[in-house]
C-alpha cells in the first residue's frame, strides 16, 4: 500500500509505526516512502484535522534520524506546514540548539520567514543566545523586520520580551536600536513599556558631555 494512503487511513498510528521502523533501521519501507516523495515532493499526509509534510511529521515526533535520512535524500528542509512553520522554526521554539545547527548545516535558510518571522526573530523571542549567535554567524540579517504587520526587528523582539543577553549580543553584532516599527515603537519603547529597566539602560543613547 502507498505509505501516504496508509497514513490517511490510520493517522498518527502510522507515523508512530514508521518511527519504530526507523529505529530498527528497516530500509524497505523507506525506499517506498522516498519513491512517493519523488512523485509528490511535498509529501502531504492527512492526520486527523491537520496536514503535515512528511518531514514535519518525523520532526514533530522527534525522530532526528528519520529527519536526517529524508534530508539526505533531498527532502525540502524549508518546507512549511499548514501554519507556515518550518522544522527549523519549531526547533528554535523548543530551544533545541543542536538540531537547529544541524538543520542550518543541512541547508535550512537563515532568512526564510516562517509564519512571517525569520529564524532570528524566533530565537530572539525565546531568548536563546546561542541560537542567535549561530544564526548571525551563518548570515542572518540582524535588522530584518517581521512581515506580520508590526515591523519588529529581532532587537524589538528581544527587548520587548526582556532578554537582556540577547539584546546585548544583537547590539554587538550591529543591530540598529533606532529602527521604528509600523506603530513608531523603538526597541527602547518596548522595553520601557514592559518594565525591563536594565534593558532600558542598555538602550538609552549615551550622553555626550561637553566641557
Amino acid at each position: 500500500m502507498d505509505p501516504l494512503v496508509a497514513a490517511e487511513e490510520v493517522g498518527h498510528k502510522f507515523l508512530k509505526s514508521i518511527g519504530t521502523l526507523v529505529m530498527d533501521k528497516t530500509e524497505d519501507l523507506w525506499l517506498e516512502i522516498l519513491e512517493t516523495i519523488r512523485r509528490s515532493p511535498r509529501g502531504i499526509i492527512g492526520t486527523h484535522n491537520h496536514k503535515y509534510n512528511l518531514l514535519h511529521a518525523f520532526a514533530d515526533y522527534r525522530h532526528d534520524a528519520a529527519v536526517e535520512f529524508l534530508l539526505s535524500k533531498g527532502a525540502d528542509v524549508d518546507a512549511e506546514d499548514k501554519e507556515g512553520k518550518t522544522i527549523l522554526s519549531k526547533a528554535i521554539v523548543r530551544r533545541d540548539e543542536d538540531l537547529s545547527r544541524r538543520l542550518v548545516d543541512a541547508g535550512a535558510s537563515v532568512r526564510h520567514k516562517a509564519a512571517d518571522k525569520t529564524p532570528l526573530h524566533i530565537a530572539a523571542e525565546v531568548g536563546s543566545e546561542k541560537i542567535v549567535a549561530m544564526l548571525l554567524d551563518r548570515g542572518a540579517d540582524v535588522n530584518d523586520t517581521r512581515d506580520d504587520g508590526d515591523g519588529y526587528t529581532p532587537l524589538h523582539v528581544a527587548a520587548g520580551n526582556g532578554h537582556e543577553n540577547v539584546v546585548t549580543l544583537l547590539l554587538e553584532r550591529g543591530a540598529d536600536s533606532t529602527i521604528k516599527s509600523k506603530f513608531k515603537y523603538t526597541p527602547l519603547t518596548l522595553a520601557q513599556r514592559n518594565g525591563f529597566h536594565s534593558i532600558v539602560k542598555r538602550l538609552l543613547p549615551k550622553r555626550k558631555w561637553i566641557f
